[in-house]
């Protein structure tokens, strides 16, 4: 018999909300994204890369 494999992919959208704690957007008029944003991101878009069935259908991000 054959081997069955299967193929399931999935769509992932990423929430990223800044804390209020986090005033460096705030402090500077040029920032556009804060650290925590930044940081965020950065960790989810890694770990979705790392994941050859998940494709990244957008990013939301509430500040």
């Amino acid at each position: 018999m054959g081997e069955y494999i299967s193929y399931i992919s999935y769509l992932a959208a990423v929430y990223l909300r800044l804390s209020k704690e986090d005033e460096d957007l705030r402090e500077s008029k040029d920032k556009k994204e804060s650290n925590s944003i930044a940081n965020q991101k950065a960790l989810i878009l890694k770990a979705i890369e790392s994941m050859p069935n998940v494709t990244l259908y957008d990013i939301y991000i509430e500040m």
